[in-house]
Parts: structure tokens; C-alpha cells; sequence
């Protein structure tokens, strides 16, 4: 047994706080397979085990030197997290809408963190129907989520009625018509409940769509905020805070330039940079060749 690989296996752990059962379902194992090895209890294929182990090390040294991008609070974050608030303390049903990589999602996972007792967040998808829908938010309030569809959602709304909450659907868009409405009805309407609506800018034509007759909604939409996409100012805020010392201001506008104001564009961008910048060794701040370079691997 490698007890070398123990230590440094341990000393990871503690450095970034991972647990014993987050790193075994990295590494591939279950967690008490993982904490035998490590007690030196295991009586296995260790070598298989120690093999996996130092694959999964090498992959997160790897995401270490290439550096994490640091977090800003864009202005945007703080308008979302306050409709957010006003829509809870109201009531109300709540838009926040934006093109993809303006920011909602970051701006909405960080309220509910910050209001963990009366938020649900569900992010939605496109294997999402009613059931898991209602599975889901009653899972989020810890209700059971098992029997009839009907009986579930009953008992959500009671619950529901209870309680001081907002809902909050991410990337809501995903969801059909007739969930939309089961939402409005049965959160909003008969759970008393405030429910934020979030996704692309389409949800807002959706619902004054008179095909798809979401009048109903349309009358119990007290905000609507829509994130436009990054600015300038925000771009070099980003920029400042990975490169404190500053770049020239050609780098800023090539970064300007292929981000096209999408945040997740510009951070995947940040990202290749700089590992072109390792690659060339003894950079502390981009070159034109390097941005423009990493720029290619992007998707157009």
C-alpha cells in the first residue's frame, strides 16, 4: 500500500474540504471502499484502486494550477437577488429572464444559498414533466413524494399554504403550458406562494401568447426583470479582478470582441488564456497571440 499516496490523497481532502464520499464517487468507488483503502483495511485489487486514485489526484492538481476565475458581484447579481426579494415579500409571480450566459442562474443559486429555510430552486430541464415537477419542489420542502400524482400535489399545497416560501423555477422555459399553469394554480393561486419564473427572454412572449392563453399568469406577474447581456464595464470588472495588475486595453477589447456579452463565453475564454499563459511560462499577464488563440477553441 502506498502510504505516500494516503497523504497526499488526505492533504487534498482537508485543502479543499471534500469529503471521504465526494471523492469516491469522483475517483469511482463506493465511500467505504475508499476509507478501508485509506485505513489500509482493504482487500482488494489495491493497486487498481491506488491507480484511480492517483488519475482523479493528477486531474485536480491540473484544474489547480490552471486557477479558479474569481467570483464578482456584477450589478446584475444584486437586481436579480432583489426582485427575487420583492416577489417573495409580495407574493407575487416574478419574471427573470435573459439570454443565455447573462447571469441568472449564478444570481438565483446565490439568494438561495443565502436564504436557504425559505427557498425551493429547481432547475429545470427538458426531461421534466408535471410528476417530477411536483416531486421535486416536495422533496425541496422535505414532503413525501410518493402515491398519487393528484394526492402529492394536495399535500404540497397545503404544506405550501403554511409556510412563508418562494418557489423559484430556473431555466423555465423547459416546461410545458400545462405546467406552467399547474404552477401558477397550485403554488401561486392555492399555495399562497411567491414563484419566480426564469429562462430565456421567449418565456415573456410565451405567456402573451393568446394561442397558448396564459392570461392568467400575464394578470399575476408583478416583476419582470431582464438581464441584458454583460456591458463593457462588467467585462473589465471580470478582467480586473483575474488580472489585477491590469491589461492593456487591445486585450480588453479582443476579450470584448469574442465573449460577445455572454458571461460563460468570457469565463471559458479567461480560462484558455491562462492556460495558454502556463504553457509559455513566466507570463503574469496575457499577449494578444494568447487571447487570440484561445479564442479559436471557442464556439462561434
Amino acid at each position: 500500500m502506498d502510504q505516500h499516496l494516503v497523504q497526499k490523497l488526505d492533504i487534498h481532502l482537508q485543502k479543499y474540504g471534500i469529503s471521504n464520499n465526494k471523492a469516491a464517487a469522483g475517483i469511482g468507488y463506493t465511500p467505504s471502499v475508499l476509507s478501508q483503502w485509506r485505513k489500509g483495511e482493504y482487500r482488494g485489487d489495491v493497486e487498481m484502486v491506488e491507480s484511480r486514485i492517483r488519475s482523479w489526484l493528477d486531474l485536480q492538481e491540473a484544474r489547480e494550477k490552471s486557477g479558479v476565475i474569481p467570483y464578482v458581484p456584477l450589478k446584475r447579481t444584486a437586481r436579480i437577488k432583489s426582485v427575487v426579494r420583492i416577489v417573495h415579500e409580495e407574493k407575487f409571480i416574478g419574471l427573470v429572464l435573459g439570454n443565455s450566459g447573462a447571469g441568472k442562474s449564478r444570481a438565483l443559486e446565490e439568494y438561495a444559498t443565502e436564504n436557504p429555510s425559505t427557498t425551493i430552486l429547481i432547475r429545470c430541464d427538458p426531461m421534466m414533466n408535471l410528476p417530477s415537477l411536483i416531486a421535486n419542489i416536495s422533496r425541496g420542502i422535505g414532503l413525501d413524494s410518493h402515491g398519487r400524482l393528484s394526492e402529492v400535489s394536495d399535500r404540497l399545497v397545503q404544506d405550501l399554504k403554511r409556510r412563508d416560501l418562494v418557489v423559484i423555477l430556473d431555466e423555465a422555459d423547459y416546461l410545458t403550458d400545462a405546467e406552467w399553469e399547474w404552477a401558477r394554480i397550485a403554488i401561486n393561486d392555492k399555495g399562497r406562494t411567491a414563484l419566480v419564473m426564469a429562462g430565456l427572454p421567449r418565456i415573456e412572449g410565451r405567456i402573451k401568447s393568446f394561442k397558448a392563453d396564459h392570461r392568467q399568469i400575464e394578470n399575476r406577474v408583478g416583476m419582470i426583470y431582464t438581464a441584458e447581456d454583460l456591458s463593457s464595464g462588467e467585462i473589465r470588472d471580470v478582467l480586473a479582478a483575474v488580472w489585477p495588475g491590469g491589461v492593456d486595453e487591445g486585450i480588453v477589447k479582443l476579450f470584448e470582441q469574442y465573449s460577445k456579452g455572454n458571461l460563460h463565453t468570457l469565463v471559458r475564454h479567461i480560462s484558455l488564456a491562462r492556460r495558454g499563459m502556463r504553457a509559455s511560462e513566466g507570463l503574469e499577464l496575457p499577449t494578444a497571440e494568447i487571447v487570440s488563440d484561445a479564442a479559436k477553441m471557442l464556439i462561434k
